[in-house]
């Protein structure tokens, strides 16, 4: 997720729609999803 701090350092191998479609194919959040949290300052 744009902002994350994972963001700038991964490598995408695969693409999806959205979440929920990554979420469908077995994929979960790097980190969990309380990790996830965006700061929009």
């Amino acid at each position: 997720m744009p902002g994350s701090q994972w963001y700038d350092n991964t490598e995408a191998e695969f693409w999806f729609k959205d979440a929920a479609a990554a979420e469908a194919a077995g994929f979960r959040p790097a980190g969990g999803a309380e990790k996830q949290q965006v700061d929009e300052a």
